[in-house]
Formats: structure tokens, sequence, C-alpha cells
């Protein structure tokens, strides 16, 4: 077993001192240590003292990798050491990496002092179930299926920000002296006081932005120079691989109708339909055909439609394709 599966078994699934949490955020978040990272956790593991690998922690991988929608059907192989090592490096850097990114920056803002005062909270929504939250400025956050956000016990310092992976609808109070900063792997949104949807899963080749009110600036992680201020009604697609933005005219609120159990594909391409029905219906979809992906969709489904009638109706768009429906699984051939 890995050491960085060791390390993101125990630091999720024991309680820790405040101290020992702000120790493993040091460690990570200096730039300047970025190759020792490994090492760096090994130590902490070695402090922490060794955790028996049982049946225990192997419920406790499952646990993880359900929860960062890892668990798709695999190969069944035995990889190499190296491989295994970049596989939970991977899985480190989205459990991890986040909250890191979050308790970095009020560090950076706050100082030593100030934010050993704070707390971080993770909020994690499982598939299959949307979930309503109030942060601590009171402002509102609808969680979609298979979301995850971290925000702190309580907002100091010029900026509130809070970490997202999944999909997520704001309703930012207004605080005209203190900006709300969305951040997400690659793009961080910021608002003083706005509605707007943002989704962002890991899985995803896409970050899209949508503005419903007000006004908001999104930015590149990778290159903060770029910037782009979005209007009501319009939204930005952040294309992961080519690195390309879109930003185009929107129907905002369709784009959030997911709240009240709507489910709407506009112009949408194959593969993140599926992805959506996978959080959406808590199921997980074995593609055997390649040959529908690039296949883009228009459809619009009734408030909670069952899982059986968005199969049908798509089965019905694309000649050819069929499926099958055996437990929590589709089968697509």
């Amino acid at each position: 077993m890995s050491t960085i599966k060791q390390i993101v078994d125990y630091f999720f699934y024991h309680p820790f001192s405040k101290k020992m949490v702000n120790r493993v955020h040091a460690r990570l978040i200096d730039d300047n240590h970025s190759k020792e990272k490994d090492e760096a956790l090994y130590q902490l593991w070695q402090e922490l003292g060794s955790v028996k690998a049982d049946a225990g922690t192997a419920q406790s991988f499952q646990q993880i990798e359900h929860k960062l929608g890892h668990n798709k059907t695999m190969p069944q192989y035995r990889p190499s050491k190296t491989k295994q090592m970049l596989r939970w490096m991977a899985y480190a850097a989205v459990v991890l990496i986040p909250l890191f990114s979050v308790a970095f920056s009020y560090y950076m803002y706050l100082g030593k002092q100030a934010y050993e005062s704070v707390e971080f909270i993770e909020h994690f929504v499982p598939n299959g179930k949307r979930e309503y939250i109030r942060l601590p400025d009171n402002s509102g956050v609808w969680l979609n299926s298979g979301s995850m956000i971290i925000y702190p016990s309580h907002f100091k310092g010029d900026k509130r920000s809070v970490y997202l992976s999944g999909e997520a609808y704001f309703e930012v109070q207004k605080n005209v002296s203190q900006a709300f900063v969305v951040r997400t792997r690659l793009l961080n949104v910021e608002v003083l006081g706005t509605h707007f949807n943002l989704t962002a899963y890991p899985e995803s080749q896409r970050i899209i932005t949508t503005l419903e009110e007000g006004s908001v600036q999104v930015s590149l992680t990778q290159d903060d120079n770029k910037k782009y201020v979005l209007q009501a009604n319009e939204q930005l697609i952040y294309y992961l691989v080519s690195q390309q933005v879109l930003l185009q005219k929107v129907n905002a609120p369709v784009f959030s109708e997911w709240k009240e159990g709507g489910l709407i594909f506009n112009n949408e391409p194959f593969i993140e339909i599926i992805r959506t029905i996978e959080h959406r219906y808590n199921v997980q979809v074995q593609l055997n055909n390649s040959a529908y992906n690039n296949n883009n969709l228009t459809l619009n489904f009734n408030k909670n439609e069952k899982l059986s009638t968005v199969l049908f109706l798509i089965k019905e768009t694309i000649q050819g394709l069929d499926y099958e429906i055996v437990g929590n699984t589709v089968f697509v051939n």
C-alpha cells in the first residue's frame, strides 16, 4: 500500500488536532519543496504512527474512490509500484490540494497568528443527492450530486475564499469590502455579490461559469493576467485540453434548474451527459462503444425524471445505441 494512500486514509478518516492539520498544510503548500512532497508525507506518516492494513483500510480505500468518482470499472491487473504511486499522487491532489489551496490563501492574507484561529469545513454531497448549505457570511450554496466544497469556519481578511470540486449554485451576500472567491483546480471566480452557477467536476474536460445576475470576474489559476468579466446571462467555458475559452450569451436560469430536479442538455457532448447521469442517479455507466462520443445532444427532461426514461430518450435520439441496466450499472452498447 502506497504512502500517499495511507495518509489519505488516515487524514480523512481519523480526527486530528488543529496543530497536526496545520503541519500537513505547511508541508504541502510550499512550492519550494514540490519534489519533496511525497517524502514530507512519508515523514508525517512516520510521526503519526502506521495503520494496520486490514479490511477496514480496504473499506476506507473504496470509500475514498467512491467519493472521488474513481471507482469506475477497471481492467483486472496489478499495476507496477510506479503506476500505483502516480495513481495515488493523483488521488492526493484531488483530495488534499483543494484543502491546501484554500488554507494557503488564508495563510497568505492573514499571517500565521490569525490563520491559526481558522478551521476548515469540508461538505460533500454524494451521487444521487443535492443539498443546500449556508456559509459563515450567510451566502447560500446549492451543491449538486458528487460535489465538494471547502470553506473556513469564518471569513477573515479582504477575501472570502472557498474551494469547489463539482457543481454548485452560489447566492453570494454582497460585501464591498470582502470579495467572494470560488477556487477550482484551474479557474477562479471573484464576485462581490451575485448569483451564478459553476461546474468544475474533476473528471470533466470543461469548467463552466454561468452568470444569472450581477457581474463576476473569472481568472485562470495558471495565468492570472487572463481575466474575463461576465455580465448577466453570459457563460464562460474553459476547455482544459485546448486551454481555449468560449464566451457566449445564454439563458442563465436554465443551467441551474438542477436545483429543483431539472435535467437539461443544450448541445451537450455525449460523454458529459453520461457523467451527469452517473452523478444524478448514482450509477456507473460502462461504455462499450466509443462511436457515440462525438454526438452532441439537446434534451429537456421533466423534473425528477426516472433514469429509465432518460436512457430511453437518449437511445431514441442516437441511432444504433442500446443499453442494459444491471443493478447500479448501465451498460451502453
